[in-house]
């Protein structure tokens, strides 16, 4: 049943074949692309994994997810008296 999902409803293969269709490539560019995006994810890849972890603290998780400006004024934990303010810069 994935399989058939997959195949009929794949975006991506979906676009592929309208770009064969429309005659904009050949399956030999396509082919290229994939190649060269599937090179560029494996090198970002690698460096992330050749980077430490982070450390797990609650400050860490809540940073980067807002627009600077945007964020509310806490957020709230798991239980009414875990909150997390976010610094003001």
């Amino acid at each position: 049943e994935i399989q058939r999902m997959r195949s009929t409803q794949d975006p991506i293969a979906g676009l592929k074949q309208k770009i064969l269709d429309w005659e904009v490539a050949t399956e030999s560019e396509l082919k290229s692309i994939d190649k060269q995006a599937r090179e560029s994810v494996d090198a970002e890849v690698k460096e992330a994994e050749a980077m430490p972890a982070p450390d797990a603290t609650p400050k860490i998780l809540f940073e980067d997810i807002y627009v600077r400006g945007s964020e509310p004024e806490y957020l709230r934990g798991r239980i009414p008296e875990e909150n997390f303010y976010y610094e003001k810069n």
